[in-house]
């Protein structure tokens, strides 16, 4: 990697100061030119929505904004649809009220109802929507008096022309669109859910003082039971068929004959655990996996592995990824579609388009025997998400999003009066 520049040193190095922004309106206004404030101006109480507390990108997404907006002065209030789970845990220690409806399913109507009169009577000034049933948005476009905020966290399209004409309906209504990445973007365009150049992409960031360089790998491996001659490769995330974790195990178990020390560390929930957990004894990996299910310090876990595998075949952003690089760590990941956004192949990561077992196995046996290489990669890691995804960046865009909102809603304001 010596006399290599990454690429993304020179076409990013203005989002350290956060850069021009464009916010995107009906009228595709363009602001720009000056750097967002860390506080909203004028933003005094904001009201999350999501589906449910389950951790997971969009949940500890809204979770740090939280508290971040909470440290500085805004009143926050987080409502669940179903249930609060370990996010509502969260939530309680850090002192902020949530609420959770019970929903059990998307058309529990009388539940519903109570959740669209609770909006309703909010004192919030903002309704910030995460990872909700989509046809919500429109719903509550129709309903409350607070400008709604949308962030699309998915990037799997729903199936079925009704079902993509509800979304659809429910993204145009928005006040504002937010995207995670720009292959989303791109994708809902192609789809035609939403118009060309409406929406604006802010990338969900990392807390820089947890994902860092700095943190101690070795103290969090010793107490996690693995030696400093181990080399763990870890997977972090929704247990899914998509997620294709399954790749991961076969490679290991076709490595672990001539490598005695390979270890794989699975951390994640979800339906496919019991799965997984045969497939793993059949492939014969009982000592060689581990799975942890829900844990509660992910960031301890995560300092334990020397590379990240991901091998999901759709990611809108894919947060534990560059949770990784904060750490330093080196990611391998597949060519899902927002990979080339997050990683360089080769400058601080590898992105392998030709995903297989077999060459999954070949990069991790070339990652094994040049180390010097990995540490120089994931150093250049480290540095791309304090630049470009760390909280600072991502949490001032998005005050400068909630600044323009409450400065419209001033405005209709005034119109009306006059």
């Amino acid at each position: 990697m010596q006399g290599r520049t990454c690429e993304w040193r020179e076409c990013h190095a203005a989002d350290q100061v956060w850069g021009a922004l464009l916010l995107s309106s009906s009228a595709n206004s363009q602001v720009g030119g000056e750097v967002p404030p860390l506080v909203p101006e004028g933003v005094r109480r904001v009201l999350f929505v999501l589906w449910s507390g389950k951790p997971g990108g969009a949940e500890n997404h809204a979770l740090r904004l939280s508290r971040f907006l909470s440290m500085r002065g805004v009143q926050v209030e987080v409502a669940f649809l179903s249930s609060a789970d370990e996010t509502g845990d969260s939530l309680r220690s850090l002192g902020i009220s949530y609420r959770a409806f019970g929903m059990r399913g998307a058309l529990d109507l009388r539940r519903l109802l109570r959740f669209v009169r609770y909006v309703s009577r909010s004192r919030a000034e903002i309704v910030h929507l995460h990872q909700a049933t989509p046809y919500l948005a429109e719903l509550l476009c129709r309903t409350a008096s607070q400008p709604i905020l949308y962030t699309e966290h998915t990037s799997l399209v729903p199936r079925g022309r009704l079902r993509r004409l509800l979304w659809s309906r429910s993204l145009r209504a928005c006040r504002r669109l937010l995207f995670v990445s720009e292959s989303q973007k791109v994708l809902f365009e192609a789809r035609g859910l939403v118009d060309p150049g409406v929406g604006l992409v802010i990338p969900l960031g990392v807390d820089e003082r947890v994902y860092h360089r700095g943190c101690d790998g070795a103290a969090a491996r010793q107490e996690h039971g693995y030696t400093p001659d181990d080399f763990v490769v870890g997977y972090f995330g929704r247990f899914e068929a998509f997620k294709r974790i399954d790749l991961l195990l076969t490679a290991a178990s076709r490595l672990a004959g001539d490598w005695p020390s390979l270890r794989v560390l699975v951390v994640g929930f979800g339906p496919t655990e019991d799965r997984l957990r045969a497939l793993a004894a059949e492939l014969g990996l009982g000592d060689v996996v581990r799975f942890v299910v829900c844990p509660s310090r992910v960031s301890e876990l995560q300092a334990c592995v020397d590379v990240l595998v991901h091998p999901s075949e759709h990611e809108s952003l894919g947060l534990s990824v560059i949770e990784a690089m904060g750490m330093g760590k080196l990611v391998v990941v597949a060519p899902y579609e927002s990979a080339r956004e997050v990683v360089e192949h080769g400058c601080d990561g590898y992105v392998l388009e030709d995903w297989s077992v077999e060459v999954l196995q070949r990069v991790l046996l070339q990652i094994r025997c040049t180390p010097q290489r990995s540490v120089e990669m994931g150093m250049n890691a480290a540095d791309k998400v304090v630049a470009r995804f760390g909280d600072a960046v991502c949490f001032g865009r998005l005050s400068a999003v909630y600044r323009s909102l409450r400065g419209e809603v001033v405005d209709d304001m005034e119109r009306r009066e006059s």
